[in-house]
């Protein structure tokens, strides 16, 4: 009798036990779904890995084994905002990913983020993209003195930089990206691409580790 009751008891606490998993495997699969409802994928680019190359990367490492694309306007309130998120993940993950921008200013919308652009690839040419973005990202684009922001930047030679924008000698390299964009049917910002896969609008750190997983 008192193995009887032994087993029974058992066999009680193995139900327990088994419901339990079954229920914390439900919680987790409803809370990876309810970071994941905001994505949608509204297209796919077969050859991203070709338009990656010889780019240099804006957040992160060159040797990252994930580059994702990222369509942005330096005064789009949305970039901006994903801006910290995309630092995060970056700083989360050092040797899987990294960001490497495109230059999509909408310039019907932002008067300043065609001018904004030029200024960054300006700073780029001398390999500070990533500090000269960070300032460009906190600036009041209407106000800004492009040689106050270079020096915060750290950028080595101002009188060149400064010559480069008034100039507006990276225009060209705005430009292309604008007509990529366009031929890629992306037409608002921020626009990421992730292995190929296009996403719209901004997205959480959560929601951004989920896109980069390898599952």
């Amino acid at each position: 009798m008192t193995q009887r009751r032994d087993l029974m008891a058992n066999i009680a606490t193995g139900i327990l036990v088994l419901c339990a998993i079954v229920v914390t495997t439900l919680v987790v699969l409803q809370y990876l779904s309810a970071h994941k409802t905001n994505v949608r994928i509204s297209g796919h680019i077969n050859n991203f890995k070709s338009l990656l190359a010889h780019r240099p990367v804006n957040l992160g490492s060159d040797s990252a084994t994930l580059k994702i694309m990222e369509f942005s306007d330096y005064q789009c309130p949305y970039c901006r905002q994903l801006e910290p998120n995309l630092q995060a993940l970056v700083k989360r993950y050092p040797n899987k990913v990294a960001v490497v921008r495109y230059d999509f200013p909408i310039a019907q919308a932002h008067a300043h983020a065609y001018k904004a652009a030029i200024a960054s690839r300006c700073a780029g040419l001398q390999n500070v993209y990533e500090p000269f973005e960070a300032e460009l990202f906190k600036a009041d684009l209407g106000k800004v003195n492009w040689r106050e922001l270079a020096h915060e930047a750290k950028v080595p030679d101002i009188p060149k930089f400064w010559s480069c924008v008034s100039k507006n000698e990276s225009a060209p390299l705005v430009d292309a990206d604008i007509k990529l964009a366009n031929k890629l049917g992306i037409n608002g910002t921020p626009t990421l691409v992730i292995r190929g896969d296009i996403i719209s609008g901004l997205k959480s750190v959560e929601v951004l580790e989920s896109l980069v997983s390898d599952n």
